[in-house]
């Protein structure tokens, strides 16, 4: 079976970031993606997709990322059933799993439209992340 989904886009509102008392933390955000053609008009079409991030890209995306900010998300869908005013609705959530800084815009950045990001930096922030995952699954590996 293969639960696997790939997402390039630019993040719509600001990333809200959640910590629950096990200090699990969670962080939420839209994710506006064009579709690859255009209307009969002439314009792109946008999907939104709300995504969650856990732990590590949870901080990440809270700390590093702004409206605006490109990247990609490789992740899983999730479903369950939630009751919204006495009718029970199945709803569909996508769970980040990986998260690639493609162009970030920090918060300094969000005042001045015309700051282009330092791709050094987005570079060391993915590098960072994949060495740290690295670690996780070694010791995940290692208390199985």
């Amino acid at each position: 079976m293969l639960n696997n989904l790939v997402l390039v886009g630019r993040i719509s509102n600001e990333p809200k970031i959640k910590m629950f008392d096990d200090g699990t933390k969670v962080c939420n955000f839209d994710l506006a993606v064009d579709r690859p053609y255009k209307s009969q008009e002439g314009t792109r079409e946008v999907d939104y997709f709300s995504i969650a991030v856990w732990q590590a890209y949870a901080d990440a995306v809270f700390q590093y990322c702004g409206i605006g900010s490109i990247v990609g998300i490789k992740g899983r869908l999730m479903t369950h059933i939630q009751e919204i005013g006495g009718i029970k609705v199945k709803v569909v959530d996508i769970i980040g799993e990986r998260v690639a800084f493609i162009n970030v815009i920090h918060q300094k950045e969000k005042s001045d439209p015309h700051a282009v990001p330092d791709v050094e930096e987005v570079r060391d922030i993915n590098e960072e992340f994949d060495k740290s995952n690295v670690k996780v699954k070694k010791k995940e590996e290692k208390d199985k």
